[in-house]
């Protein structure tokens, strides 16, 4: 007998909690949408959100948004319990986060830059996370670039057309689930750089133009499929539902498909 995937997350709406730093990333895009489109909070509801700097930027955008935020402030923390361990303090600290979440009752973490592993916060909070990151495809291969850095990163390491990839953390492993449209990089405005002032204004536009047109909108396909109840799971492999039939692979923003990866 053939046993199909059954979806991830089968609760209406999506419940999903957001996890991150200082500012946000995908996630600005994604509760922008959420603010203007009913039809969509029918459908995702972020029921809190929290991070680990206590004068987080977001902070105020969450609460105009209605999205209710906690904080424990990881380096006050740490600082605190300089006489363990730093990955006893560090445990400690992800239990203290896990206490703040459970709160909430999500079905699914976002990890909007939180400074941890998304599979390492699956593994200590018992559910999938949903993450965003800038990548470079080049055939099969993806490489990734994270943290507030990517952008810079990726261009120092000469890849000159941008994606944003979605990656859902279940148990020990990270699966792709959607890739965004490319978004080149401006090579005549690069090559009239002419100093390290003009490539930080460049990586900072190109940056913000990235986060509102690849990596938002990859975030919010991804999460539209979870709570669309199209991904699934078997024998470890990412199933994505399509015309009533499951597809092995990830979702292709640019051509409208599901690939195989």
């Amino acid at each position: 007998m053939l046993l199909w995937p059954s979806p991830l997350i089968k609760e209406k709406p999506l419940k999903a909690a957001v996890l991150f730093s200082d500012e946000l990333a995908s996630m600005q895009f994604v509760l922008s949408e959420l603010n203007r489109k009913d039809g969509l909070t029918r459908k995702i509801n972020i029921v809190g959100a929290f991070t680990s700097k206590i004068r987080a930027r977001a902070i105020n955008l969450l609460r105009l948004r209605n999205v209710e935020c906690r904080i424990i402030d990881k380096k006050m923390f740490l600082n605190k319990r300089k006489k363990i361990s730093k990955e006893k303090a560090v445990e400690e600290y992800l239990e203290r986060v896990l206490d703040e979440l459970v709160e909430f009752e999500p079905s699914l973490i976002i990890n909007d830059n939180f400074g941890f592993e998304s599979v390492q916060l699956a593994k200590r909070f018992k559910l999938p996370v949903l993450e965003c990151s800038l990548i470079y495809r080049e055939g099969q291969a993806i490489t990734k670039f994270q943290g507030h850095n990517a952008v810079r990163n990726a261009i120092l390491a000469s890849k000159r057309v941008l994606q944003a990839g979605a990656f859902l953390a279940k148990g020990g492993s990270l699966h792709l689930m959607a890739i965004s449209k490319k978004l080149p990089l401006d090579l005549k405005r690069l090559a009239n750089v002419k100093d390290d002032a003009e490539f930080e204004k460049y990586v900072d536009v190109f940056a913000e133009k990235f986060k509102w047109n690849c990596l938002g909108p990859c975030m919010l396909q991804a999460l539209e499929l979870i709570a669309g109840q199209r991904i699934g799971f078997k024998m470890n492999s990412i199933y994505i539902k399509e015309n009533k039939r499951w597809k092995n692979g990830f979702y292709n923003m640019a051509t409208d498909s599901i690939e195989k990866y």
